[in-house]
């Protein structure tokens, strides 16, 4: 093989692989926005404001609706505090 022909592979190799990675970003995404309104449908169940419930999990009522709508990414130490919230006794 030329060098031209080595080159030319290279390229279409991290091009495929630029659009994979679009293609799981996306995936990713829509995923979060998934996992979000899910989350917002239960709080939304338990009548629950997204100020208090933010407020009970010690975040900003802005992260949370950030999360909600899919704009943040739901971590270990985020999706605990919301489960610590949710069962949260409110009698």
């Amino acid at each position: 093989m030329n060098k031209a022909s080595i080159s030319s592979i290279l390229r279409n190799r991290v091009a495929s692989n630029d659009q994979w990675l679009r293609h799981c970003e996306n995936l990713h995404r829509e995923e979060n926005k998934r996992n979000g309104q899910f989350a917002r449908d239960a709080r939304i169940k338990l009548g629950v404001s997204l100020r208090s419930f933010a407020k009970g999990m010690g975040i900003s009522a802005v992260f949370l609706s950030d999360l909600e709508r899919g704009n943040r990414n739901w971590t270990d130490s985020i999706l605990d505090k919301w489960t610590h919230e949710y069962i949260a006794d409110r009698t």
